[in-house]
This record gives structure tokens, C-alpha cells and sequence, in this order.
């Protein structure tokens, strides 16, 4: 898809000429005669750069670039002017005008190199702009079930902690594990043990409600955090995962097992009142489950 330019202010013989050598260059060219027809296009259109003639708005350009920013950051910005004057180019381009041009503009091939090397700026910004993203993506999200993990955990829990204080509410931590997953993988491989991990975060996100988070831990561990949720509704929310984990059918690849949870958990503010001493308790929990006899759930203080 071809760039889009929008030529910003200036007479109209100058807009329609640098319009016809850009758009031979094979970019789109849009052009607007004022500031306001120009902010419009800026706000609706999204030009990748926009060409503005200062002089065409009566000493207002700082006020225009303002705009232009304002309207849309994202755009790489050309100022033309009519004379020289060294203060408002160094003012244009502190303000992040990519080039100052003078006018008149004689020689199109300099225009297009000019425009062709900020519209490479924009890219490699939009490149590194989306490559940073998918970092930071990566480095929150578990490759293998696509949940959150447990250092995004360590950043929302605070959050909920903080949040439930100021506003008196109660939220649940529950941890889940997979019981012998290490037994599994021995018996049926590795690629059983990945697919009975992201089936099982599968089965949890879709037991719970969309304001529930769920959160890969360490292993065949996943920590689930509740907001709004007492200790008796999660009672009823970790026996409804046990029994549909019991009950599904893990088969793939000609290979098929039972798979079972155990569950330990905590209540905010009754057990614990602060992150690390919650999600302590819950894993103290768990572990009592485990001794139990596992396919079991384990709240503190009280064995269910």
C-alpha cells in the first residue's frame, strides 16, 4: 500500500505541483488548503507525512506544528517555508519536523529523496515501535498456553491487593497443579505432557469469568487470582474445575490419560494481607492437598 502524504497549506499552485511530483513518484498525495481542512484529514485520514507551508498561516506555524503533533504524533512532518530564517528551523526541527525546506521547490528529484528518507524514518520507528511490542508480549506471555506467567502475576497481584484494600472488597488465590505430570511425561512423552498443559489452561479460562485471570506458574502449576470472590464462592468454583479436569477426555496423538488437579488457596484480607504472604499460604495450601491424597482442594485453615 502506497504512503500517504498530506500537502498542508501553501498557495494552490504549489500544493498541485508538488502534489503531481509525488504522486508520479507513486506515493498518495492528499492536500488541504487551510489549517483546518488539514487537522481534519490529519484526524480522519492518518497521513504517514505531512508536507506544511508555515508561511500560508500568517505567523501562526509554531502553533500550526502544535497541532499537527497533537493531532496526530505518529506522522513525519516536512516544513516549507518562503525565506530563511535559521531560529524557526532550529525551532521546527527541535520540534520534530524531520527536514526545512526553502522555497521555491525547483528540483522535484531532491523533493522525493527528501520524502523518501523520512518515510524510511517512519518505518524503521513503526518496525522497532512493533518489534518492542512483541517483546514485551513475550516476555508476560507463556509460549506454551498462551496465559499470562508468573511475572505478569507479580505485577497484578500488587494491584489487586492495593485496590481491594482501598475499597474494603475480598479477592481469592488459587493455586492449581497438575497431579503427576512428571509421571505423565515419563509415560507418554513430553508432547502428551504440552498438550495436557495448554488443554488444561484452556479448561480453566473457560471456567471462570472474564474478570478472573489466570496465570502459568512454575512447571504444571497455574495460579488463578479472583476478584470480588469470598472464601465460600471459591469453594464452589474450585470443585467445579476438579470435577470437569477429572472428568475430560486429555486424549491426542493416540495417547489418552486421566488428569487430575490438586488445589490449595487463600482469602485477601482474612488470611493475608499483603501479595507474597497470600500467594505463600496458597501454595502451603497446595501442598496439603498434595499430602491429602491429591484430586483434592485445600483452603486455609479448612480441609475441603
Amino acid at each position: 500500500m502506497a504512503d500517504k502524504i498530506l500537502m498542508m497549506g501553501g498557495d494552490r499552485k504549489c500544493r498541485l505541483m508538488i502534489s503531481a511530483w509525488l504522486t508520479e513518484g507513486g506515493f498518495m498525495v492528499m492536500t488541504a488548503e487551510n489549517r483546518a481542512e488539514g487537522l481534519e484529514l490529519l484526524r480522519t485520514e492518518l497521513p504517514d507525512l505531512v508536507i506544511a507551508d508555515l508561511n500560508a498561516h500568517s505567523g501562526a506555524g509554531q502553533a500550526m506544528l502544535n497541532d499537527i503533533k497533537t493531532v496526530n504524533c505518529e506522522a513525519e512532518l516536512i516544513v516549507v517555508a518562503h525565506r530563511r530564517d535559521e531560529a524557526e528551523a532550529v525551532r521546527c526541527l527541535c520540534d520534530g519536523a524531520y527536514d526545512y525546506l526553502l522555497k521555491p521547490l525547483k528540483e522535484r528529484d531532491i523533493l522525493k529523496a527528501v520524502v523518501r528518507r523520512a518515510l524510511q524514518k517512519k518505518h524503521l520507528e513503526d518496525e522497532n515501535k512493533r518489534l518492542f511490542n512483541e517483546l514485551r508480549a513475550l516476555a508476560v506471555i507463556d509460549p506454551l498456553t498462551g496465559l499470562n506467567d508468573y511475572r505478569h502475576l507479580d505485577k497484578c497481584l500488587p494491584v489487586e491487593v492495593a485496590r481491594s484494600t482501598r475499597y474494603n472488597h475480598h479477592f481469592t488465590v488459587i493455586v492449581a497443579g497438575i497431579d503427576r505430570l512428571r509421571k505423565i511425561n515419563q509415560n507418554y512423552g513430553h508432547s502428551f505432557g504440552d498438550f495436557v498443559l495448554r488443554r488444561t489452561a484452556h479448561l480453566l479460562v473457560d471456567s471462570l469469568r472474564l474478570t478472573d485471570m489466570v496465570f502459568r506458574g512454575n512447571g504444571g502449576e497455574f495460579v488463578l487470582l479472583l476478584p470480588e470472590t469470598r472464601k465460600h464462592h471459591a469453594v464452589r468454583i474450585a470443585e467445579r474445575i476438579l470435577e470437569r479436569i477429572r472428568h475430560h477426555d486429555f486424549t491426542h496423538e493416540e495417547c489418552r490419560a486421566q488428569i487430575t488437579l490438586s488445589m490449595g488457596a487463600a482469602e485477601f484480607p482474612s488470611e493475608a494481607r499483603d501479595a507474597d504472604t497470600l500467594t505463600g499460604l496458597a501454595y502451603r495450601c497446595l501442598d496439603e492437598a498434595k499430602r491429602s491424597g491429591r484430586d483434592c482442594f485445600f483452603f486455609e485453615g479448612q480441609n475441603l
